[in-house]
């Protein structure tokens, strides 16, 4: 078995970490599996076309797995509205309050460095992570 790369280890942990994501706020916005509402926009939209979006705007290794951070987003906010940040920020003022935003925004500039191994378990939790989301969800619905 070829030994993993630190690239290919963040993009499967990633990968387990996005679907976690999508599916907890799937359950969260609709209690379904298939579909959520953007935080964002409000739009329903399908799993398969969701993201998961963060935000803090950044791609550093401080906030990437931070789960308060992420959530399920439309590819367009995400992607083409470039996080819809306005919106996004007003939400989870809401939610949070001012501090914890402000707290949260000051790890954008924090180091952490993570190995191969940092990524497996990553990987590992998530996947686990979203298999228990998906039983439970069976669990209390039986007729799904």
């Amino acid at each position: 078995m070829k030994t993993p790369t630190l690239r290919s280890a963040k993009k499967k942990a990633w990968a387990e970490f996005s679907a976690y994501i999508r599916r907890r706020d799937c359950l969260k916005t609709t209690g379904t599996l298939d579909e959520g509402i953007c935080i964002t926009c409000g739009n329903k939209i399908p799993f398969k076309g969701s993201n998961a979006g963060h935000f803090i705007s950044s791609r550093c290794n401080s906030v990437l797995f931070d789960e308060e951070l992420t959530n399920l987003q439309c590819y367009s906010c995400n992607v083409g509205l470039m996080g819809n940040y306005v919106p996004y920020t007003l939400t989870m003022i809401n939610r949070h309050g001012v501090e914890w935003v402000e707290e949260k925004q000051r790890l954008k500039h924090k180091i952490l460095k993570r190995t191969i191994n940092d990524y497996q378990t990553l990987e590992a939790i998530y996947k686990q992570k979203f298999i228990n989301l998906k039983t439970e969800h069976v669990n209390n619905n039986p007729k799904h």
